[in-house]
């Protein structure tokens, strides 16, 4: 008969420690991960599912513009690959009708203005494969997808949607790697200048300058917020 050797009571305590000890190692020596911090926004769930069609359209533009110049102030492009391709198989009326699904589900988002729900909306419908009702392939150009000529046709509501979205796009890119103190001078400047201001000031650079209004490149208005701000040219 073969003889199974056991562990003593007090090999088996010693061993017990050595492990509780050497988790306890690995964990003091992995550092925290640092929570990401999405700074607040303008736009409810309900002041988002109270938009008419055309309205909605226009603020989806500006959140995807704005989220997709997070490479553009030191975000990681690999964090944004599902973005880019979910959006250019869904296209924006895709993310319209994924961001009213999930927040017609979750009532609680309906009061809050952080545009963190926005994101999540967007994630967990791509992430899950979703086939919004209005799904239709659609490309970006220069990494937009409206240019400075098409802003400015748009009616004033239609400004105020696609402005509130590409603020908060902005705000998202914390998501995206963005160092939160590298988006701060913006936090800053759309505080100040409001919703109202960040559209006069995108306003007031297109208009004074016509070489804008054939591109795409959300940067431009980006940088015209910066420099209603006073903070760059």
């Amino acid at each position: 008969m073969q003889h199974i050797r056991t562990t003593s009571p007090v090999t088996a305590g010693l061993i017990l420690k050595l492990i509780v000890c050497g988790i306890a190692l690995l964990t003091a020596a992995t550092p925290a991960r640092a929570k990401t911090l999405i700074q607040g926004g303008y736009v409810s769930g309900k002041a988002y599912l109270d938009m008419p069609n055309l309205r909605k359209i226009a603020y989806v533009t500006g959140l995807l513009e704005g989220m997709f110049l997070a490479p553009k102030l030191g975000g990681d492009r690999a964090r944004m690959r599902w973005l880019a391709h979910c959006t250019e198989s869904i296209g924006r009326r895709g993310v319209r009708d994924v961001i009213e699904h999930y927040l017609l589900e979750k009532n609680r988002t309906w009061d809050n203005r952080n545009p963190a729900k926005m994101y999540r909306a967007i994630a967990i419908g791509c992430r899950a494969g979703m086939k919004p009702r209005s799904a239709s392939r659609e490309a970006r150009r220069d990494g937009g997808y409206i240019t400075g000529r098409e802003y400015l046709d748009m009616d004033g509501l239609r400004k105020r949607a696609y402005v509130a979205g590409l603020v908060e796009g902005v705000l998202l890119a914390p998501a995206f790697g963005v160092e939160a103190v590298t988006i701060q001078p913006f936090v800053e400047c759309v505080d100040r200048l409001n919703w109202q201001g960040v559209r006069k000031a995108i306003n007031a650079q297109l208009l004074g300058d016509a070489s804008l209004w054939t591109l795409r490149d959300p940067a431009s208005r980006y940088r015209a917020i910066i420099v209603g701000c006073g903070l760059g040219r």
